[in-house]
């Protein structure tokens, strides 16, 4: 499974994710906030339109983190035979792609 996520506090953040067995493919930053929360969205969306299915990767994620996609609750996590990437800077590199086709 991959995840996608911003936070303003990467070490912690880390160290619970590894705690949880998840390995690290990328960090980017530091990022305005306003501009990770668009690259985070624009991703997702990404994901929407390859009909990427997304899951919570948390099961006691709060509601309010979740991200509403097309009105539907959707996760920042997905399978990775269903996308696979081996970094953001790809994932990045295809959400360009598709506002450059305006797809997005």
């Amino acid at each position: 499974m991959l995840q996608l996520g911003i936070t303003d506090q990467p070490d912690q953040r880390l160290a619970v994710h590894s705690r949880r067995r998840w390995s690290v493919l990328d960090v980017r930053g530091p990022l305005d906030g306003v501009e990770a929360q668009a690259w985070e969205r624009s991703c997702l969306l990404l994901l929407k339109m390859l009909a990427v299915p997304t899951a919570l990767s948390n099961w006691d994620m709060a509601p309010s983190r979740q991200l509403a996609i097309g009105g539907r609750k959707a996760g920042e996590a997905w399978w990775v035979e269903d996308l696979a990437v081996s970094s953001l800077r790809e994932l990045m590199d295809a959400v360009e792609k598709a506002e450059e086709e305006s797809l997005l």
